[in-house]
């Protein structure tokens, strides 16, 4: 009796063990992507002091505008109050970017499914 249930656990063994290593593999196998993925990503910093750019603009003694020399990245913005927006520029954008925007609790896992697949 004793040797049916060595044996028994040990085809258990090399039944779930293969999984196990195929799952660790895997596990192993995204986390080096992800590593290998990260290493070319600019800090939040970088990011920020990016954005703060903007457009070199040359003002006259007086404040008039002169010259406008665009950004690196070649676009012409200047920041300005959310309040200063349309409210239909906003709902335009907000569906554009993300239609469950006011209904998911700030992760949209089927737009992440519909994104990966």
């Amino acid at each position: 009796m004793a040797q049916w249930s060595d044996g028994k656990r040990l085809g258990r063994f090399f039944r779930e063990t293969p999984r196990a290593a195929g799952a660790g593999v895997v596990v192993l196998a995204l986390l080096c992507i992800w590593l290998w993925v990260s290493t070319d990503l600019p800090s939040p910093e970088r990011l920020r002091a990016r954005a703060a750019l903007g457009a070199t603009r040359v003002l006259d003694r007086h404040g008039r505008l002169l010259y406008s020399v665009p950004d690196p990245m070649g676009a012409q913005r200047r920041p300005i109050p959310l309040s200063q927006m349309s409210p239909a520029l906003i709902q335009a954008t907000i569906a554009a970017e993300d239609a469950s925007f006011y209904d998911n609790p700030g992760i949209d896992l089927r737009g992440i499914a519909r994104a990966i697949w």
